[in-house]
C-alpha cells in the first residue's frame, strides 16, 4: 500500500492506507505532531498518534510502499453525528475568534 515513512526523535513510523488519505499535522501552538487519516474503503478513521516535538527537531517524510503499519492503529467509525458535532464545535470557535462570519 502507498504511504509514508516518518522519522523524528529516533522514531520511525510507517503509515499507509490502500485507499484513502494520511494527514501529518504539525501543531505550532502545542509543539506536537499528529499522524492520522481515513480509509475510504471501510469509512474508518485511522490514528497513529500524537507526538511531542521540540525546537530543533528534524522530521523526515519519505513516500514509500508500506507493507505493514508500524504502529497499531485504532480505527474509529466516522459517523455522521460525530462529524456534524465536531463541525459545529469548530464553526462556533472560529466565529467567536472572528475568523468566519
Amino acid at each position: 500500500m502507498k504511504g509514508f515513512e516518518i522519522e523524528f526523535n529516533e522514531r520511525i513510523i510507517q503509515a499507509g492506507v490502500d485507499s484513502g488519505m494520511i494527514l501529518i499535522i504539525i501543531h505550532n501552538d502545542k509543539g506536537g505532531m499528529t499522524i492520522s487519516g481515513s480509509d475510504d474503503t471501510s469509512g474508518k478513521k485511522l490514528d497513529w498518534g500524537r507526538f511531542e516535538l521540540n525546537i530543533g527537531d528534524v522530521i523526515s517524510i519519505t513516500a514509500c510502499d508500506v507493507n505493514d503499519n508500524s504502529l497499531n492503529t485504532h480505527p474509529k467509525d466516522q459517523d455522521r453525528k460525530g462529524l456534524l458535532k465536531r463541525y459545529n464545535e469548530l464553526k462556533k470557535y472560529l466565529t467567536e475568534q472572528g475568523l468566519i462570519p
